[in-house]
């Protein structure tokens, strides 16, 4: 989802100043795979589909069951 929006010209900058987050630092903790909290998450989502144009059947999911 974070590949989306940069390809869309957002910057990691950009996308933490207009989310609830302290920087830019946040939303690469993200792309390594640490899990933001459910706030931060509920308002990127919503971001992400604001700027793609897609619908909450569209986000991927990871089904956690399934890892082994």
């Amino acid at each position: 989802m974070i590949v989306d929006l940069k390809n869309l010209g957002w910057t990691l900058e950009k996308i933490a100043f207009v989310l609830p987050i302290s920087g830019a630092s946040s939303v690469r903790e993200w792309i390594c795979g640490s899990v933001m909290k459910y706030d931060n998450g509920a308002a990127f989502v919503e971001l992400w589909m604001h700027l793609t144009n897609k619908t909450e059947k569209e986000i991927p999911r990871i089904n956690r069951y399934l890892i082994a």
